[in-house]
């Protein structure tokens, strides 16, 4: 299951998709935390922190990152959002030089 591995790579495009879909439920989160029914809101915030977490790792592993920076994520999320957006600096091992 992919949502939890953390040793694969994640792309940008397929990285910046999770980011736009991970927003639009922060604002529906939004939404049901203003009205009466405030603890329904909150358990997609539960299911989602593992593959949330297993994403951004993955994207980390892909941009050829240090493994050291995955303890930003906890410290600095936010911060993380930047780097995780830059295309990968590790070439592809199959491309032959001329």
């Amino acid at each position: 299951m992919k949502t939890f591995n953390y040793q694969d790579k994640e792309g940008r495009a397929n990285y910046i998709v999770f980011v736009v879909f991970q927003a639009l439920w922060f604002f529906l989160y939004l939404l049901f935390y203003a009205s009466k029914t405030s603890e329904i809101g909150f358990i997609p915030l539960i299911l989602l922190i593992l593959p949330t977490l297993s994403c951004a790792v993955r994207r980390i592993n892909d941009a050829g990152y240090s493994k050291a920076i995955i303890v930003l994520l906890c410290v600095a999320p936010y911060i993380m959002l930047i780097f995780m957006a830059f295309p990968s600096s590790i070439k592809e091992k199959n491309q032959t030089s001329a």
